[in-house]
């Protein structure tokens, strides 16, 4: 064949390469990474259900492959996008979802203090900075406290200036989130997020 010919069978042959269908993911970090990149055949991924991998069905972060896969996000997305799944998974861990029963109080306290020191420990420190952590642990504890004991009520008042620490405290956590990548931006960004959930709430 001349040099023309033998040029073209190689360029005939690299088409037919690129049109050849890739191995599938060998393992379940590479099966939800394609499911959050949508190379899987489905659309890409949401921050929402990046966050729904990471959290597990349990919402505690227990998963097998959670923390391999917080530490690739972590590694390989944008800040933006960072930020955008780390906001996801602050309110998956604090609201119980559309059409169902916001979480109290006690629920709160319950899911944060777990999340922070039990089964999601290893991905808390993953996702959320130190600094992160503290502020929630504080809001935990708040949450703690305006869990009434069995058997009394509360006349002096103290339920709703516990409530408004709760939300301010909350505000302060998603303003930390947006902070850490984006600066005074990111933290504006997250302080308008909060009062966007606080109204639909109401």
């Amino acid at each position: 064949f001349s040099p023309k010919e033998r040029a073209d069978m190689a360029a005939h042959a690299n088409s037919l390469r690129g049109i050849e269908p890739k191995a599938g993911p060998s393992n379940d970090l590479e099966k939800a990474v394609a499911r959050i990149a949508g190379t899987d055949g489905h659309l890409p991924a949401s921050p929402g259900e990046a966050a729904d991998l990471l959290y597990s069905r349990s919402g505690k972060g227990d998963k097998g492959i959670s923390v391999r896969l917080g530490v690739y996000l972590k590694q390989n997305l944008s800040p933006e996008s960072w930020t955008a799944v780390r906001q996801g998974m602050w309110e998956k861990l604090t609201n119980a979802g559309e059409g169902k029963v916001e979480f109290g109080p006690q629920a709160l306290s319950q899911r944060i203090h777990e999340f922070l020191n039990e089964s999601g420990r290893d991905l808390s420190k993953v996702m959320f900075t130190k600094a992160e952590r503290t502020e929630m642990a504080k809001l935990a504890s708040i949450y703690k406290k305006m869990t009434p004991l069995k058997g009394t009520t509360n006349p002096s008042g103290t339920a709703p200036m516990l409530a408004k620490i709760a939300n301010k405290a909350s505000n302060n956590i998603l303003s930390l989130i947006g902070f850490g990548a984006h600066g005074v931006t990111g933290a504006v960004v997250g302080h308008g997020l909060q009062k966007g959930l606080s109204a639909i709430k109401d």
